[in-house]
């Protein structure tokens, strides 16, 4: 029990401070202008970008497909990841200091990371209709964390502890109660 409710409130202050943390970011700018510049075309919806050390951008995408924006050049470098015969849509992508992850949402949830031979290694895989993750981060090279969307009132998480080599999901009556979303989400337009 003293474990169970150690995690609780591990978690309870995790989220606590990212949600602290994000507060403290909105600092106002103001931008007099804004210039888009088109680096690459193609017919890809890149859901998942995330700024690496060194003036790249990696990104994920639907169709099993990845990879780097060299900021510097605009080069662009493209792969795809396949699991059997499915193209993986990814949803979220995350660094440590040495590996680059990414993952998928839908069944199976599939998450890979980048492998001592320059391929991708799949390191966690989840099988279950409602699975759907779509956020991920690292706060240290070796712990990291997963979340998706709540699955029959329990939300999806699973952690890192060893640098992304493996991952476990938590269970259920470690975590609080979820709600139950009821109808789609409708944006709130302001008056």
């Amino acid at each position: 029990m003293g474990k169970i409710l150690s995690m609780r409130n591990y978690l309870v202050i995790l989220l606590l401070f990212i949600l602290g943390s994000c507060s403290e970011m909105e600092e106002k700018r103001v931008f007099s202008t804004v210039k888009i510049e088109t680096i690459y075309t193609d017919s890809l919806s890149f859901r998942a970008i995330e700024i690496m050390d060194g003036g790249n951008m990696a990104f994920a995408a639907n169709k099993g497909a990845f990879g780097l924006v060299d900021l510097r050049s605009n080069k662009v470098r493209v792969n795809t990841q396949k699991y059997d015969s499915i193209l993986p849509e990814f949803r979220a992508v995350a660094q440590n200091s040495t590996d680059f992850f990414m993952l998928s949402i839908g069944n199976p949830a599939l998450l890979y990371k980048t492998g001592d031979q320059g391929n991708m290694e799949l390191v966690y895989k989840e099988e279950d209709e409602k699975v759907f993750y779509d956020a991920m981060t690292f706060w240290n090279d070796q712990e990291g964390i997963a979340v998706g969307d709540s699955m029959d009132g329990c939300l999806s998480i699973i952690i890192t502890r060893d640098g992304g080599n493996s991952w476990k999901k938590i269970p259920c009556s470690s975590l609080p109660k979820s709600e139950t979303r009821r109808g789609p989400l409708r944006p709130v337009i302001p008056t």
